[in-house]
């Protein structure tokens, strides 16, 4: 279970994020959606630890991101956080197993073989990041960011370079797997078509300028 509270975000002294209030419990998904340049990418990343709010609490089943040292806030994120980025950062000179294994904070009772081959990915492990279509990249994320069970599930536009077919198949596979892993689930996108197979919706405003 996640929960934001009184979230705000400056990259300036004349421009303020100021972000809604959420809760996704655990087996939910919630799609944050709104225009670009709106702030989703940096409440991902509020909600991720990876920024540091200016105002407000991000709380991870109880777990308070902002009261944890760096090295532990670490350590939570890989062992709690899956993150599935817009772009696949795989390292190129190893192959997809390699590079699923790669989590310092690892579990040891992560199952490789099973979530790949809940993703339809099997056999793609011995392939290398250049050897992927995109669509097959997006399926090694979704992995990536599974392997370890976390208890929260972070997209950002998972499917915004996809077509059709390929938006439907990831964002159903990101769904159903967060069920099945009794996963929070949060998509930030501007992809319409993601607002017909997600109830649970939150639009973000225009930045405010102060």
């Amino acid at each position: 279970m996640i929960i934001g509270k009184n979230l705000s975000y400056s990259y300036s002294q004349t421009q303020m994020l100021q972000f809604p209030n959420l809760k996704v419990d655990a087996g939910q998904t919630l799609l944050i959606s709104g225009d670009s340049g709106c702030g989703k990418t940096t409440l991902l990343h509020l909600l991720a630890g990876l920024r540091t709010p200016y105002k407000g609490e991000v709380l991870i089943d109880n777990e308070q991101l902002s009261e944890m040292s760096s090295a532990k806030l670490d350590q939570f994120r890989g062992e709690q956080i899956g993150v599935i980025f817009q772009q696949s950062f795989f390292i190129p000179s190893i192959n997809v197993f390699d590079n699923l294994n790669l989590s310092p904070f690892g579990k040891k009772n992560r199952k490789i073989d099973e979530v790949t081959e809940k993703l339809g990915i099997s056999e793609l492990l011995n392939y290398y990041p250049n050897q992927l279509s995109q669509g097959q990249q997006q399926r090694c994320s979704i992995a990536r960011a599974l392997i370890n069970n976390p208890k929260v599930v972070l997209a950002d536009e998972p499917t915004s370079a996809l077509d059709d077919k390929n938006c439907s198949m990831v964002a159903e596979l990101l769904i159903n797997a967060a069920k099945n892993q009794n996963a929070a689930l949060i998509i930030v996108s501007h992809d319409y078509r993601l607002k017909k197979k997600i109830d649970q919706k939150i639009i973000l405003k225009p930045i405010d300028t102060i």
